[in-house]
């Protein structure tokens, strides 16, 4: 359908008053796209589904921009769609038919971008999580999702595009890859972090989420038996961690917000990225933390997940060993090393900005037509 867009419809959680207090690597592609479509000269227009709004005003906002917009560029980021539709109850079970019925007329009349971070399906029934939810509802939404006829997608990984493609006989030429990406580091005071940062030793870094089960209790265990080199751990949910044993050489620093992390993250030496390689979900999600680490300027220590392999073949800016045979790894990994893999990283690290992500698609042709 050619359409000559009048404006851009965004949904989304970010904005200018909330930006600055993002401190979740979740909500860090909300960010990267938010900043994106700001610096671009086109009409737009920021529907805000972020909770500081009640359910009401959220579910008014969705539905009837959904609803009642025509000739428009529409971008909705998937999962998080600020409304409840993924329950069980006959509430949500209305809203999330009355939702899907929306977005299904709302992309014959205008040009729809669904943005998909995450896929709850499988993340869910790999990880086996959000147990309260029946894995047939997830099921229903993707299927729903991704069977738009006049939708076009923007994948947060190859692997998780391929497999999409594959499994709902999607159109490739409808499946883009919009990589989670990072942000151009600001010159700053680096005096601020240097009580944090060792100078003699090699300063490893966890940035994300620290929840049990991420596989954080091996890294602990592991750089307790590496004393030469320092572990900083930031992030949410790692509360539990307080109540550890920690050696001298492990710092477990709580949450930051995202731009203070990338400054303290910069001046360590490698990121740390321990998906559990035996899962699906894990090996075709693309881990936000990878560009997190690369745009600060270092390498990254990855078990062998798929995705992050198939980054690293084409950039070589990492390494990627199975979790058991990171302490010798750890052990015997130069400063020498480390700093020429960073003069490496300083060549290919542009390609992990979110505005030249963004940039690099055909998304950029559509919002052209938005200036029409």
């Amino acid at each position: 359908m050619n359409y000559s867009y009048r404006k851009i419809l965004f949904f989304t959680y970010v904005n200018k008053e909330n930006y600055k207090d993002i401190n979740e690597g979740g909500l860090a592609r909300f960010l990267g796209l938010y900043k994106y479509l700001e610096s671009i000269c086109a009409q737009k227009k920021y529907i805000r589904i972020d909770r500081s709004c009640s359910l009401l005003t959220r579910l008014a906002r969705v539905y009837i921009n959904l609803l009642f917009t025509k000739r428009c560029l529409i971008i909705l980021q998937y999962p998080s769609l600020g409304i409840p539709i993924f329950g069980e109850g006959l509430i949500s079970t209305a809203l999330r038919k009355i939702f899907l019925k929306l977005i299904e007329l709302c992309s014959v009349k205008n040009r729809m971008y669904i943005d998909v971070a995450d896929l709850p399906y499988e993340q869910s029934r790999d990880l086996e999580i959000n147990s309260n939810t029946g894995f047939h509802i997830f099921k229903d939404i993707e299927s729903a999702m991704f069977n738009l006829k006049n939708a076009k997608y923007m994948f947060a990984s190859y692997s998780m595009r391929d497999y999409i493609c594959t499994k709902y006989n999607l159109d490739t030429n409808k499946a883009i890859v919009c990589i989670n990406g990072g942000h151009k580091i600001q010159v700053f005071d680096e005096e601020k972090y240097k009580k944090i940062i060792s100078e003699k030793n090699i300063n490893y870094i966890y940035a994300g989420t620290l929840n049990k089960g991420r596989q954080i209790e091996e890294i602990i265990n592991i750089f307790k038996k590496c004393p030469m080199c320092n572990l900083i751990l930031i992030g949410i949910n790692g509360e539990w961690i307080e109540q550890e044993n920690l050696s001298s050489n492990i710092q477990y620093l709580g949450s930051l917000q995202e731009e203070e992390a990338h400054k303290l993250t910069s001046m360590c030496d490698v990121g740390i990225i321990p998906y559990d390689s035996s899962r699906f979900y894990y090996n075709i999600a693309y881990p936000t933390k990878l560009s997190f680490y690369v745009t600060a300027g270092i390498t990254f220590l990855s078990t062998k997940v798929s995705e992050v392999q198939k980054i690293n073949e084409r950039y070589d800016v990492g390494y990627t060993l199975d979790i058991e045979k990171w302490g010798q790894f750890i052990n015997t990994l130069s400063k020498e090393e480390i700093n020429n893999k960073k003069q490496e990283i300083n060549l290919v690290k542009e390609n992990f900005y979110w505005d030249n992500i963004f940039k690099a698609v055909n998304l950029m042709d559509d919002i052209l037509d938005a200036n029409n």
